[in-house]
């Protein structure tokens, strides 16, 4: 499907301190026909999704200040609750034992695959979002984070 065939792109925040891959995640989502935007730290991203609404939000776990999982815990009750990816280079039972209860689309392990990172945001903006969001993820504890 062409982005001119969509209604309305999709919106999604990527919110990452490493400027390199934050632009690059974001330049993969825009040649996919996604709205993109970047954050570089929790504090602006929550401050964003008080300003607008997005479909999806992929959050790295280690930002500096507030972290990635603050800013997922923030956008539970935004407005339209968008699915929320995290994205860590930390083990992924870590993450998972952080973020206990809350509702996450998935985790994603660094550094990120390209391939994976797209087929993921699709398969995921396909469905809507509520369905998605209401269930806690689940996955194997072995240290691998690509759980969906």
């Amino acid at each position: 499907m062409k982005t001119s065939d969509r209604k309305e792109a999709a919106s999604v925040l990527v919110v990452d301190s490493d400027r390199d891959e934050g632009r690059a995640l974001r330049r993969i989502l825009l040649r996919r026909g996604y709205r993109a935007e970047l954050s570089r730290d929790g504090l602006d991203a929550i401050a964003r999704g008080i300003l607008r609404r997005y479909d999806l939000v992929l959050a790295d776990v280690s930002l500096p200040g507030v972290d990635g999982i603050e800013v997922a815990r923030s956008f539970q009750n935004a407005e339209g609750r968008p699915l929320v990816i995290l994205m860590s280079d930390v083990p992924c039972r870590k993450v998972l034992a952080r973020s206990d209860g809350l509702r996450l689309a998935g985790v994603l392990s660094k550094p990120l695959r390209p391939g994976r990172v797209e087929a993921q945001v699709r398969s995921l903006l396909g469905r809507r979002p509520r369905e998605t969001s209401e269930t806690p993820v689940r996955g194997r504890l072995d240290g691998r984070c690509d759980l969906f």
